[in-house]
């Protein structure tokens, strides 16, 4: 779906030269694509896992009106029929807009995908740790090791990154008002 055109061995291989020249390895997921199962979801974080790198983001697919995974969403029925660039979050770390098979695990597991490459969580117990129920423990995980990771990436100071986590905070809920005042008009 994704057409990634490289094989779990390249990737393996081309982390392990990473590494070995003593660069920054970083890893960016995308969890929640059509066709994903939670057995799917978990190689993705087990791939993650055994490349062991200093980072691991992961964010939730959002399937943009007029592209081709969004033709492909619609085509599996994974999709609402009235979906479009109005329906999407203003975050794609925030929901999966699919109507896909373990949705909740799967979100758990993209808030914890980063915190458990970090503590190096096996795939064994990642997977018992994502049938929990959804919890705001699981967001804060996932916020402070996002702003974490900004942190050591970009090297920035910690007065930035809180600067930037509050105007995030605020941009957020402002999106939510206006997509709720825009609701009211459209009805």
């Amino acid at each position: 779906v994704l057409r990634k055109q490289i094989t779990n061995e390249q990737i393996m291989n081309a982390a392990k030269i990473i590494r070995n020249n003593k660069i920054h390895l970083q890893v960016y997921s995308i969890l929640g694509i059509p066709g994903e199962d939670l057995d799917t979801a978990l190689e993705t974080y087990e791939l993650s896992y055994n490349i062991h790198p200093q980072n691991a983001w992961c964010s939730l697919m959002q399937p943009y009106p007029g592209t081709e995974i969004m033709e492909i969403a619609k085509q599996q029925n994974l999709i609402s029929d009235g979906y479009n660039f109005e329906s999407l979050d203003p975050s794609y770390f925030s929901s999966i807009p699919l109507n896909i098979k373990n949705k909740k695990e799967i979100y758990n597991l993209q808030k914890l995908f980063q915190f458990g490459n970090v503590l190096r969580i096996p795939r064994s117990v990642m997977k018992y740790l994502i049938k929990l129920p959804q919890n705001k423990l699981f967001d804060l995980i996932f916020k402070i090791n996002y702003g974490l990771g900004v942190k050591k990436i970009d090297n920035f100071t910690w007065k930035y990154v809180f600067l930037v986590a509050w105007h995030s905070k605020n941009f957020f809920k402002g999106k939510k008002k206006e997509k709720e005042e825009l609701k009211k008009y459209s009805d």
